[in-house]
């Protein structure tokens, strides 16, 4: 994905959801059925302050959320942080495969795409295991307050329906619309964002958890 399409969803999702932390995944879906592709996402999470301000320089806060992120999320990159309203957000990228051969993935996080039909997140359990080790410590991390939103664009030329389980809705220039057991038609070239549930982010996030929740499913399967 296009450099400036990626930081056109963080500032819409930063927009559209009272979380401050979180995690957004571009999927196009003409390479839902790639049997593995690397995309970059966008994970936000927000600090105290960027700069300490005696010094100017980064703050405590921030060079800490820098090194957990770097221990917890192999091949990520710090971008910038920067002011929004009265909290500060520390931007990273993130990098996330996709495709049908990801299920169940050693590390990382992953989307596959299950039986032609059926999109899920997955969070490896070596990375919730490394969570586990930095959670409860100055740099806090709750997976209650964590969006995990997977940005759909319908690239595939005609209208594609979706199931959605439970999420909420996102796009830019409307409120964000909260979706349960409901069908949901993506236009072509429209992009979509699906904020997944807490429960479903608590699942994916938790050491004890399952590692992997569906975020949403074609009407009918892909043939």
């Amino acid at each position: 994905m296009k450099k400036g399409l990626l930081l056109t969803l963080a500032g819409a999702a930063l927009a559209l959801t009272g979380c401050k932390s979180g995690i957004d995944v571009p999927v196009k879906f003409s390479k839902l059925q790639v049997a593995n592709e690397t995309v970059t996402a966008n994970l936000y999470l927000e600090v105290p302050a960027c700069k300490d301000p005696n010094s100017g320089l980064d703050s405590t806060q921030l060079l800490e959320a820098k090194q957990k992120v770097a221990f917890v999320l192999k091949g990520s990159e710090y971008k910038s942080c920067s002011r929004d309203g009265f909290s500060s957000i520390a931007q990273f990228t993130v990098p996330v495969q996709i495709g049908t051969q990801t299920l169940d993935p050693k590390e990382g996080i992953s989307v596959g795409f299950w039986n032609n039909q059926v999109i899920y997140v997955f969070v490896s359990e070596a990375v919730r295991g490394q969570l586990k080790k930095i959670m409860g410590r100055s740099f806090g991390f709750d997976p209650n307050d964590f969006a995990v939103t997977v940005w759909v664009k319908n690239d595939s030329g005609k209208q594609q329906d979706f199931r959605i389980p439970s999420a909420l809705l996102k796009q830019e220039g409307y409120k964000p619309e909260p979706l349960h057991q409901r069908n949901v038609g993506l236009k072509p070239g429209s992009i979509v964002g699906f904020q997944l549930s807490n429960i479903a982010s608590m699942s994916l996030l938790d050491e004890n958890g399952p590692g992997n929740a569906e975020a949403l499913r074609l009407l009918e399967p892909i043939k």
